[in-house]
């Protein structure tokens, strides 16, 4: 009985860590964020974005961060984050250029 008992307890501990290891991985891969830039300032490597649903978000970038375009104001963009230290940094911003007419 004793060994029964030592072998599920080894068990749910490796099911745990298995589960907990998942849920970090899903924070780490980063999830798309499409908007508006409402707000942006360089020296602290901060923009905010506004969705279509009209909710603005801040994020930050790093040297790691691959930036396509020009980060200005009212510019759309599109941009691949995850939450760090709990802070939302991009991994990749890619500005989309404004139509000409």
């Amino acid at each position: 009985m004793k060994k029964f008992f030592a072998v599920s307890l080894a068990v749910m501990l490796c099911l745990s860590a298995i589960a907990l290891a998942a849920d970090n991985d899903k924070g780490m891969q980063g999830t798309t964020l499409q908007g508006t830039i409402t707000k942006v300032s360089a020296a602290d490597k901060t923009m905010t974005v506004r969705d279509n649903s009209g909710n603005e978000t801040t994020v930050f970038w790093d040297e790691s961060t691959k930036i396509s375009g020009d980060l200005k104001e009212g510019s759309a963009v599109s941009l691949t984050v995850a939450d760090k230290d709990g802070k939302k940094v991009a991994s990749t911003i890619s500005v989309k250029a404004p139509k000409s007419y």
